[in-house]
């Protein structure tokens, strides 16, 4: 790569001298977190007296975590635990040429765990949802090889608690007022049905959508139908749908229907 030469008023600028400081940095543990939450654990320094600088540290299998290169100041210390509402923070003071010592503890507030099963057999990596409705907040866990999930740091409040990853295969909504343990049973229907034209003539390539009829959900599936009309969403939570069917050149029409759990399935 060139070196560009600095010039001042077109003079050449010489004797230019850049000056280190000597650095400082931040050791410590993140405790109250088990240790297959590790993984979804970050550490954030940022100074509060250098102009929002900020820094990452990495963390080791233990909660052990090391930031360095730090400038002497105040640093504020974060260790939020993605998708579980958790965070710690602290504030400390680095001095120049010198390791702080600072461990952090992740507070639980409230909690949700449990076990997610189908067939009465565990559900690995499972994605379990809660969403405040009254609030707002949203967190997420999977599920571990023997179906176990936990769900920390909540405040009190109405949620949403579903299961599954494009659309909801289980949902419920909850009042958490204390730490809860509970068990869910997937038990998913399927919708399948026919679009036809008024004059009976099958329609092929409409566009078929599911969405469940409580407001907080929000979400919806989708299908396209086959040449002879047909279509089939499958992994569908069981509770009240409309159904809404789309195809250029003719009006869209909607029916409302409750899909039962697994077993025969729902045809329109």
């Amino acid at each position: 790569a060139e070196i560009e030469e600095m010039r001042v008023a077109e003079a050449p600028l010489d004797g230019l001298e850049l000056r280190l400081e000597a650095s400082g940095s931040i050791a410590g543990r993140v405790i109250g977190i088990e240790l297959d939450e590790v993984p979804r654990l970050r550490i954030v320094t940022s100074s509060t007296s250098n102009g929002g600088v900020f820094r990452q540290a990495v963390v080791d299998y233990e909660g052990r975590y090391r930031s360095e290169g730090l400038r002497a100041g105040e640093w504020l210390v974060r260790a939020p635990l993605d998708g579980s509402g958790l965070t710690a923070e602290e504030r400390v003071e680095v001095e120049a040429g010198s390791e702080t010592q600072l461990d952090l503890e992740l507070g639980d507030g409230l909690s949700l765990s449990g076990l997610v099963l189908r067939d009465d057999e565990p559900v690995v990596h499972a994605r379990v949802e809660l969403s405040g409705i009254d609030i707002a907040r949203q967190s997420y866990a999977q599920s571990d090889y023997r179906g176990r999930f936990r769900i920390a740091g909540q405040v009190p409040g109405h949620y949403r608690l579903e299961v599954g990853a494009s659309g909801p295969i289980w949902l419920r909504e909850i009042d958490l007022t204390r730490d809860e343990e509970i068990t869910i049973q997937l038990r998913p229907g399927s919708l399948a049905g026919t679009v036809v034209a008024a004059s009976g003539e099958p329609i092929a390539q409409a566009r078929v959508m599911v969405e469940h009829t409580q407001e907080a959900v929000g979400r919806f599936l989708s299908a396209s139908t086959d040449d002879g009309g047909r279509f089939r969403v499958a992994e569908v939570a069981p509770g009240p749908y409309r159904v809404t069917a789309r195809k250029e050149g003719y009006a869209e029409t909607a029916r409302t229907v409750d899909v039962p759990p697994a077993g025969d399935a729902t045809e329109l």
